[in-house]
């Protein structure tokens, strides 16, 4: 008897003699490449993580779980950690203008505001999650 090409039981045991673990590989988006690692390594408040990805830290956290990289959950703390202290320097700043969300607005779109250029270029670039830390 010729067997059916759509037999269910012989495709079940052909997976099962494949038996492959790694169905699916995951690529580590650029921004969570080894370039940024090393650019962050280096400075992290240098780096402008809008400009790589506007939610970084969550898309990042739910990548590491995803991978299950104690690695990047480790890299994604210090990473957090080197800029903290420029975000808290940031929010210092802003919070002696009378309106920090105006202060916000005026730094994003290139007006001084009060602010150093540094500064101004570090708030472009401070992650979604980051802003609401500042404020």
């Amino acid at each position: 008897m010729e067997q059916d090409y759509w037999d269910i039981d012989d495709i079940l045991a052909e997976n099962q003699r494949a038996s492959r673990t790694d169905i699916i590989t995951i690529q580590q988006p650029r921004a969570y490449g080894p370039r940024v690692r090393a650019a962050l390594d280096a400075s992290a408040p240098a780096v402008r993580l809008r400009d790589l990805v506007p939610y970084w830290y969550a898309m990042a956290l739910r990548l590491a779980n995803l991978l299950e990289s104690q690695d990047m959950h480790e890299w994604l703390e210090r990473t957090y950690l080197a800029r903290v202290p420029r975000i808290f320097e940031l929010s210092v700043l802003l919070g002696r203008s009378s309106s920090a969300s105006n202060a916000v607005a005026a730094a994003r779109t290139e007006d001084t505001g009060g602010l150093t250029v540094e500064m101004q270029e570090f708030l472009q670039g401070l992650d979604e999650s980051e802003v609401l830390c500042a404020f």
